[in-house]
């Protein structure tokens, strides 16, 4: 409800294809969820068609529709979390949401062998065409710190047919955009509304953590 009476929300893909005007006076703001989990279909999904709100939802697509858990969250001791089926990504999809690729088995590809990132970003990108019927797949880089995105590898990702990557180490788009290293910030329950507004707005204070 807040990003819709204060901003001009878009799908990414529409920012990436140019097809946003980004001289008018409201912020333009994109939604993207990562990883897959099934909370993102039956939390998040209703909340956005009730405010009219399209998002882009990053999935790793060799750990969603199954019962596999993300090494991430084993690591942190937080068991359990169900992932989203194809159905329910389908369906995002049927509905207007953008669905983009998070690697196969959510892997930092600047920290594993060229082969291995090769792997990981081909069949994450053919397993999205196929599921979803789409030709122009984003993909999010994994933990997407600044040391987990190297000029190699953003090169691979441009090579391999890629249309976009995204970041996740803070930051807002002004002027040029990469479409290889596209600013994200999370936000998170600590966030107040006025931290929330002051990150969109890219004030370098507001509770909550890259």
């Amino acid at each position: 409800a807040l990003l819709k009476r204060h901003y001009q929300v878009v799908r990414a893909d529409a920012i990436v294809r140019g097809q946003i005007d980004r001289s008018g006076d409201r912020p333009i703001v994109a939604v993207t969820f990562d990883d897959g989990y099934l909370d993102n279909y039956s939390n998040a999904h209703p909340i956005l068609k009730k405010h009219g709100v399209p998002a882009t939802f990053f999935v790793s697509t060799g750990i969603v529709d199954t019962d596999r858990e993300f090494q991430h969250d084993i690591d942190k001791n937080v068991r359990g979390l169900p992932n989203m089926s194809w159905d329910q990504i389908r369906e995002l999809h049927a509905e207007g949401h953008e669905i983009g690729a998070h690697t196969i088995n959510h892997v930092n590809i600047a920290k594993v062998d060229e082969a291995t990132a090769e792997t990981e970003l081909t069949e994450s990108l053919a397993r999205v065409r196929q599921e979803i019927g789409v030709q122009d797949v984003a993909y999010a880089y994994c933990f997407g710190k600044r040391s987990d995105i190297t000029p190699e590898r953003r090169e691979l990702a441009r090579r391999l047919g890629y249309s976009a990557c995204y970041a996740a180490y803070g930051g807002t788009n002004d002027g040029t955009i990469d479409l290889f290293d596209i600013k994200r910030f999370g936000v998170n329950y600590g966030f107040s509304e006025t931290a929330f507004r002051a990150k969109l707005e890219g004030c370098a204070f507001g509770g909550g953590a890259d």
